[in-house]
């Protein structure tokens, strides 16, 4: 019974997760702008703050999952209870450091979970050959889709009320999340039936000994992380920029149900091409897409470059699950997805501090000028790191 639940129930954890992700993730500048009455600047140094903190505890929380019995089932569970409690702070907080604690308390958990869905779902996969990883990915990214869209409708539709109108941001995460936790308490126990060791785990740095070229990597991973991470802080500017402020919301959407179509697709395109090469072409579009906001002028060009999401992210997010689940042993799995999740928490660090400054004192061509070159440094590095494939041992 558990291998026919495996698939279903880890496609409505994804769905969950990444519905609560868009709302949370899309909204989160322009909610502390207009709520809290934070500048730029301020709200880049918070979730800086938040990201560095998320990823001093991801590999932390890796380790305690590969060296005692602190499964991955439990360590999503009690996220998804934080985020519950955090977002219930926020619909009652009236202080502003309050609604800052309640908002960065849900940003860095949503940063410290998903590598450990993703590897909830290769445990499930190498259980019980039930899961379709991309397909469930596919269906995370229509509930991103979903709520980021009834989101800023409701913000828009709204809009006469100022901050009140606001209050759906914590509320609908609110109630996505409850239904991501009920998801995590009643999916079945796999983690015993994929993971044969459960010896305590050696450090990032033995890791990264025993996996040299899994550091070329994370280089790629964070250079492109800082690119996508800058573009979705400064969305909101962006498309101010543009033409059409509350566009912020179609422009996510639509990025997020291009993505469905090579998530769907991916078990297919895996036997076309290495998964190298769709790590490549993924950093690739990483690129285009920040070219393409940056040339293509007038709304159009907003929607044109969010397309591009599809083969930047769509492509990326599940080929990295792969690809790291190929690259090193059962037992170093969960570590290996915490430390390609901490690269990528690196790089929104690194984008949020740096992007919340330029919005606050260069211009949105200029920004976006920066982050093509972030994106082109992580085609670079990509390019270096598929040459050497990264090998078990």
């Amino acid at each position: 019974m558990r291998k026919k639940l495996g698939c279903p129930q880890y496609s409505l954890l994804q769905a969950t997760l990444w519905a609560s992700y868009g709302i949370a993730y899309s909204y989160i500048n322009r909610y502390l702008l207009f709520v809290a009455g934070m500048n730029n600047t301020s709200i880049g140094v918070l979730l800086g703050i938040a990201t560095g903190a998320a990823f001093l505890l991801q590999p932390l929380i890796a380790g305690l999952v590969d060296g005692v019995r602190v499964t991955v089932r439990r360590v999503l569970l009690w996220n998804g209870v934080i985020q519950v409690l955090s977002m219930l702070g926020l619909l009652f907080a009236q202080a502003s450091w309050l609604i800052v604690l309640c908002y960065s308390i849900e940003y860095a958990g949503l940063l410290i979970i998903a590598p450990f869905a993703n590897a909830i779902g290769i445990q499930t996969l190498r259980a019980s050959r039930a899961v379709n990883l991309g397909f469930s990915r596919g269906l995370g990214s229509l509930g991103f889709a979903a709520t980021v869209q009834l989101t800023g409708w409701t913000l828009q539709r709204y809009e006469s009320l100022g901050k009140v109108s606001y209050l759906c941001v914590p509320l609908l995460t609110m109630l996505v999340s409850i239904v991501f936790t009920a998801v995590v308490l009643a999916y079945p126990k796999v983690e015993e039936q994929g993971e044969a060791v459960r010896e305590r785990r050696p450090g990032a740095y033995h890791f990264l000994r025993k996996y040299p070229a899994f550091i070329l990597f994370l280089l790629s991973l964070m250079f492109s992380q800082i690119s996508h991470a800058t573009l979705r802080n400064a969305m909101y500017q962006i498309a101010e920029w543009k033409g059409d402020a509350n566009a912020q919301g179609t422009a996510l959407s639509v990025a997020a149900f291009l993505e469905i179509i090579p998530m769907f697709l991916f078990l297919s395109l895996r036997k076309w091409k290495s998964i190298g090469f769709w790590m490549l072409l993924s950093s690739i579009f990483y690129l285009v897409r920040n070219l393409l906001l940056l040339l293509v002028p007038g709304i159009a060009g907003l929607y044109i470059g969010q397309c591009a999401q599809m083969l930047s992210g769509g492509i990326g997010m599940i080929a990295v699950v792969y690809y790291v689940s190929e690259s090193v042993e059962d037992a170093d799995m969960v570590c290996a997805q915490a430390y390609a999740g901490a690269a990528g928490t690196v790089g929104s660090l690194i984008a949020y501090v740096s992007s919340g400054y330029q919005l606050d004192h260069m211009s949105i061509s200029a920004l976006l000028l920066v982050s093509s070159f972030m994106a082109a440094f992580g085609v670079i590095t990509m390019q270096l790191t598929v040459r050497k494939p990264i090998v078990h041992g």
